[in-house]
């Protein structure tokens, strides 16, 4: 069975959240370490947690450690997660390290900067990169703002994508955002610029196993940007797919339009072949995917999740949710609702593998 739907968006997940780390400019300031305090509240979802910021060489050697617990208490069931996830850029390496599994992957700089370049293209409202970030912001719905100052920095402010960010020399020391019911907050209560970074804080810690990430090829790079490549597995599967869905790109925006979940920013929403597809990124190596696929790939996930499936009904459409492996064999846990009026089956699902109670309050939010 050819899993599209992970291949297109769930291989991007892991590394959307350090994008930042990976542009193709260096940092303003020489060095800094900053310490952030974060939460996130949520309809039956609270999380609280530290972030740890240090770099060296104007950004091009930087660690970023993330510690978080997650509350939840949905449909009177109640979950308590805990993460811990290191970040380490070195020149022309990332590395992202869950500290609890102790397992990491490594991926080139190279990559990283061929996924940014992508990602500014979609993003870019009229087709052109911006020359700074005020522009950016400006050219694509945003607001900028009159300065503050945080931590005595005098900082540019700015809202985008419903998220208000305090910059002071291209470091974020404030974040808020609140919208469809959840509030997010990264607030910085210690930074000090152009310091002595000791070394040891980009170190690898002993005992982790590193494995290979998978998707992050030309293909996944391709479907990102709208347009897979004449010879990939993805185009010579459209046939056995069944025809396109109806359902435009304007309707699937709309319909995704007030989706949010807490602890997840937004990404633009992505288009390819007719199938639609919206990500919400994480601080760590998680976030959830929304997309619409056409009618035939979700029966091929149907019937390959046979027997492990529980079907329901969502606003009177016949819909499942299952925890398959993958053929790369990665674990993965979804829900499809089927909309034979597109000729369409919308996928809801997560990496890492969460619950279904976790996916409803995705679902839920999508007005289709």
């Amino acid at each position: 069975m050819k899993t599209r739907l992970p291949r297109l968006i769930l291989c991007l997940l892991p590394w959307a959240a350090v994008l930042g780390a990976a542009d193709s400019g260096a940092r303003e300031l020489a060095s800094a370490i900053i310490e952030y305090e974060l939460s996130t509240t949520g309809p039956g979802t609270t999380t609280t947690g530290t972030k740890s910021e240090c770099f060296t060489d104007h950004g091009r050697k930087s660690a970023i450690l993330e510690k978080s617990t997650t509350k939840t208490e949905m449909f009177g069931q109640k979950s308590t997660e805990q993460k811990e996830v290191l970040t380490l850029v070195d020149g022309d390496t990332v590395q992202t390290i869950d500290l609890l599994t102790k397992t990491g992957t490594k991926m080139d700089m190279a990559a990283f900067k061929m996924l940014g370049v992508a990602m500014a293209g979609k993003m870019a409202a009229d087709g052109t990169l911006p020359k700074n970030l005020r522009e950016f912001v400006e050219k694509n719905g945003g607001k900028w703002l009159p300065s503050e100052t945080v931590l005595g920095r005098k900082c540019d402010v700015y809202e985008l994508m419903q998220v208000k960010s305090w910059v002071y020399k291209g470091q974020v020391l404030r974040l808020e955002a609140n919208a469809g019911g959840v509030s997010i907050k990264e607030i910085a209560k210690r930074f000090e610029e152009n310091v002595n970074v000791p070394a040891s804080r980009f170190a690898v810690p002993a005992g982790i196993r590193f494995e290979t990430p998978a998707g992050m090829d030309s293909d996944a790079l391709s479907a990102l940007q709208g347009v897979f490549p004449s010879g990939s597995d993805d185009a010579n599967d459209d046939d056995d797919d069944g025809p396109a869905s109806t359902l435009t790109f304007a309707q699937f925006k709309k319909a995704v339009a007030k989706v949010q979940m807490p602890g997840c920013q937004r990404m633009p929403e992505i288009t390819t072949d007719g199938d639609h597809g919206l990500i919400l990124v994480g601080p760590e190596e998680n976030g959830y995917t929304i997309m619409a696929q056409r009618a035939g790939i979700g029966e091929k996930f149907e019937k390959g999740a046979a027997g492990k499936l529980s079907r329901f009904t969502h606003k009177g459409h016949e819909a499942f949710f299952a925890q398959i492996t993958d053929e790369d064999g990665e674990d993965m846990a979804f829900i499809l609702v089927k909309y034979p009026e597109y000729r369409m089956g919308l996928f809801v699902t997560a990496k890492p593998v969460t619950t279904r109670q976790r996916l409803m309050m995705i679902l839920s939010q999508v007005e289709l």
